[in-house]
């Protein structure tokens, strides 16, 4: 049991930092995917280059 209890703790732990790095990162990386889709919609990838 105190095994598992370590184990569940460790891993709330992670997540709740992972989640926290997320929501920092998120609205970026939205942010970002808009823009690019976006782009990618007005003119063609192969064009870009």
């Amino acid at each position: 049991m105190p095994l598992i209890l370590t184990g569940l703790a460790l891993i709330l732990g992670v997540t709740a930092e992972i989640s926290s790095l997320h929501a920092r990162l998120l609205p970026a990386s939205l942010i970002a995917a808009i823009f690019t889709l976006s782009l990618a919609g007005n003119m063609p990838i192969w064009e870009r280059c």
